[in-house]
């Protein structure tokens, strides 16, 4: 797609957001709820892959969050209980084996608790995820890398700061910050062996993510961070860990992804305006491998 030269009859303008987010506020925060974090308007490593796709969707991701998924609860147990273990109980509110929502009084128990949980600010999730994520945080207890990397640092530290390029809010949650400065991230996967987990990296565009962090910290605490790595662990049995360090060549590739993303934030900002795909009729474009394979 263009940059948003001309509008698109597939754009939308910004519809009205439900409630006023938070304020936009430059500076590292180490206890910022994760809920605050995510309400508060500006360009996320997250919202870039959605920006990089069309701003509509961009759009449509900020103004309609999605229901977390049994994936996501499993994700955020884990990042729980292996970053920040003191908190785990806190965050956490067990479902009970056993219940049956297709009964009226199995219904009933599991709507109850989905209100408790909500009204504590708790993830309501059960005895078999959490058993999971605990198995997973021990594996990456028992991991010399992982272990190594996630020394020396704080958990979950929200970075805010407007890009010096482009002029716009641009914000990141790191995982793990080291003292250091390096910046470690922790990703739960189906496959940690390293050309999976490659292409896992340029499917999910965890490249773009590592360029996006790595700016944050040279915006905000005037260093560059000396390194970017991940902690990969497996959500299944027998809960694999592999622990790898982005190279400069694919931060540089993730740079370029991101500043595309800055340039159609910038624009969509600045005339309230959240253009979709082309409107003009294009040659289509198709994979190289499929038309070798043809010939």
């Amino acid at each position: 797609m263009n940059d948003m030269t001309e509008p698109d009859l597939l754009a939308v303008a910004a519809p009205a957001a439900p409630a006023e987010p938070p304020p936009f506020e430059p500076g590292v925060f180490h206890d910022m709820p994760a809920e605050q974090y995510h309400a508060i308007e500006a360009m996320s490593a997250s919202g870039a892959k959605e920006m990089l796709r069309s701003p509509l969707h961009y759009r449509w991701m900020r103004d309609h969050p999605k229901e977390p998924t049994d994936s996501m609860r499993l994700g955020t147990v884990a990042h729980t209980a292996i970053l920040e273990p003191d908190r785990l109980d806190a965050l956490v509110l067990l479902r009970p084996d056993g219940l049956d929502k297709r009964t009226k009084a199995g219904r009933a128990e599991v709507e109850a608790l989905e209100a408790q949980a909500a009204a504590e600010g708790r993830l309501l999730v059960t005895q078999e995820q959490y058993d999971r994520a605990c198995r997973m945080r021990d594996a990456v207890r028992r991991h010399p890398g992982a272990q190594r990397l996630l020394e020396a640092g704080r958990a979950e530290v929200s970075l805010f700061w407007r890009d010096a390029q482009f002029d716009v809010p641009c914000k990141m949650r790191a995982d793990w910050l080291r003292d250091d400065g390096g910046i470690v991230d922790v990703k739960t996967t189906t496959n940690a062996a390293e050309e999976d987990f490659g292409r896992a990296v340029a499917n999910y565009l965890y490249h773009v993510q590592a360029a996006h962090y790595l700016s944050g910290a040279e915006h905000l605490l005037h260093r560059t961070p000396p390194f970017f790595a991940f902690v990969a662990v497996e959500n299944e049995p027998p809960y694999g860990v592999a622990t790898y360090v982005m190279q400069p060549n694919q931060i540089l590739a993730g740079a370029r992804l991101m500043e595309r993303a800055l340039v159609r934030y910038q624009q969509a900002l600045a005339r309230n305006w959240w253009p979709g795909y082309y409107d003009t009729i294009e040659a289509l474009q198709m994979p190289g491998w499929a038309l070798r394979e043809a010939a």
